[in-house]
């Protein structure tokens, strides 16, 4: 679901620039409202920068990069680093909180958050699957103890 302000749509669509000079503009666009599309009416999602540009692109899955017009190929690949930091700073200017995590692949990307809240969401969420995957790796005695011990502490 993606969702632009009006006075932004018409200005894109009234502008006298030519394509050249209004580029960076546009890819900016385009990369709000992919972000935008995949984080949809959640509070936060994780976002790769090939879904990304795909959905820039417009395709609702990633795709590979022949199918990427070319002004969406820039972006792609170890060329693109520059241009994609440049994206990523204008989804900041339009209001995207963004959250990378150290060893993560993709970064996560809230339009209704602040940057702390969604560490902090993408944090505790991390820690609870962390916590999960403890519990089962746990051999059969380790759980048998947990369970008694449990047991012993409710009234």
């Amino acid at each position: 679901m993606t969702s632009i302000d009006t006075h932004r749509a018409f200005y894109f669509r009234n502008a006298r620039k030519s394509y050249k000079d209004n580029r960076d503009e546009i890819i900016a666009l385009c990369g709000e409202l992919a972000v935008r599309s995949i984080v949809g009416v959640k509070d936060y999602a994780k976002c790769f920068r090939g879904l990304v540009l795909s959905r820039m692109a417009g395709f609702a899955k990633g795709v590979q990069e022949d199918w990427y017009p070319e002004a969406v190929k820039k972006l792609a690949g170890d060329g693109g680093k520059r241009q994609w930091r440049k994206l990523i700073a204008s989804l900041k200017y339009a209001g995207c909180s963004i959250y990378a995590p150290k060893g993560c692949h993709g970064f996560y990307a809230s339009f209704r958050l602040s940057p702390v809240e969604l560490a902090e969401k993408v944090e505790r969420k991390t820690m609870e699957a962390e916590r999960r995957k403890t519990e089962y790796d746990l051999s059969s005695e380790e759980l048998r103890k947990m369970a008694l011990e449990k047991i012993r502490r409710t009234p």
